[in-house]
């Protein structure tokens, strides 16, 4: 069975204002949150 990954409120919030900054590629904001980009644009 796969583990399902839950993402706290303030977790999701802050992962969107660091790509909402501009100053990194969703792709890299995944990366540096060890996150998948797909999960990170959900």
């Amino acid at each position: 069975m796969k583990k399902v990954n839950t993402y706290t409120k303030e977790f999701k919030l802050g992962a969107a204002k660091l790509v909402q900054q501009g100053n990194k590629s969703a792709n890299q904001v995944a990366k540096d949150l060890g996150i998948s980009a797909s999960t990170l644009c959900k």
